[in-house]
């Protein structure tokens, strides 16, 4: 199976309201480690997560009813695992993941619609998986996605709905969407034909359109965004042209500017941030001040107004945010 994201260098950004700043789980190798802001600065966690070590893709969702965040990430015993905060502290959920191996990308969403987490992600059959919480107990749903999965994944909670929906790169190299309509999962796999995909993928909501939106790595090396426009699907391939990207791509919704903002891993070796100002789409080409060549990860941090991001290189990690006048950087925390 094709799947093209370094996931030795993965990680993922969340924002945690409880602290006013941004925590990142990454993979330290093999070691799941957490990254979290107290008064005395970035803190270092890696000796909570003794339940398995990682061997893949990393996903963190921030979990309202208990306050804190949680990650989903694929173990070194092939199976999906589930770090969250009980009333003891971490708790580790490595049991209740055992239908299917892990095959690839996973993508975790907080559902609001069931006060808990829920987590999709790619199984060694090279089907679409979701796991959500039904009547106080993990279901499994490892039958709606019928069209097989050829790379990355990213869902996303919809308020029009009241329920999550997924896009990812299906086994004909498109962008496959599905969705609740009346109280049953749809399948749309023909809006999104303008381009085929050829790496990551990374879906967002979209307050300003009342609907999702998605950033895509196309074939022909560039990013594409498909958003809704008067009830329709509308495709963006003209806009990213500053650099090809060669690798991750990612996305979330920048409440300052109302609009989405994507970053992603231009042909310079550096991240290319493009967001709006005053209306229009501008390009800053060096927020990095090493290589990427792993994940890149992003969120919307409420105490700046501003996109903060994580990214991946071979000896560390970067993390940047804007103050108000310029990136500030942090490359000295995050070593491997």
């Amino acid at each position: 199976m094709k799947f093209t994201h370094q996931l030795d260098n993965s990680s993922s950004i969340v924002f945690e309201p409880q602290r006013s700043h941004a925590g990142i789980f990454t993979n330290r190798k093999g070691k799941l480690t957490y990254y979290y802001v107290t008064s005395n600065g970035w803190q270092k966690d890696d000796s909570s997560f003794s339940g398995c070590k990682v061997t893949g893709d990393i996903s963190a969702v921030y979990e309202p009813q208990r306050s804190h965040s949680a990650v989903f990430y694929h173990g070194t015993d092939g199976y999906l695992h589930y770090y969250y905060v009980g009333s003891n502290g971490w708790a580790h959920d490595g049991s209740s993941f055992k239908d299917c191996k892990v095959g690839g990308a996973i993508s975790a969403v907080y559902e609001p619609n069931r006060t808990h987490s829920g987590v999709f992600f790619v199984g060694s059959d090279g089907h679409l998986h979701y796991y959500f919480v039904n009547s106080n107990g993990w279901a499994h749903d490892g039958s709606t996605f019928k069209q097989k999965c050829h790379g990355d994944i990213s869902a996303v909670y919809e308020p029009q709905r009241s329920h999550v929906a997924v896009f990812y790169h299906g086994d004909d190299d498109y962008i496959h969407y599905y969705y609740l309509s009346s109280g049953s999962w749809a399948h749309d796999g023909s809006s999104f034909k303008d381009s085929k995909v050829h790496g990551s993928i990374s879906a967002l909501y979209e307050p300003n359109r009342s609907h999702s939106g998605v950033f895509y790595h196309g074939a022909d090396d560039y990013v594409h965004y498909y958003f809704v426009h008067s009830g329709s699907w509308a495709h963006d391939g003209s806009t990213f042209k500053a650099q090809k990207c060669v690798g991750d791509v990612a996305s979330c919704y920048d409440v300052n500017a109302g609009h989405s903002a994507v970053m992603y891993n231009g042909a310079s070796g550096n991240v290319v941030l493009y967001h709006l100002v005053n209306g229009s789409w501008n390009c800053n080409q060096s927020l990095t001040n090493d290589k990427v060549n792993g994940r890149i990860t992003m969120c919307y941090a409420t105490q700046r107004g501003m996109v903060e991001a994580f990214t991946e290189n071979s000896s560390t990690g970067s993390y940047y945010y804007h103050n108000g006048s310029k990136h500030v950087y942090d490359d000295g925390s995050f070593k491997h």
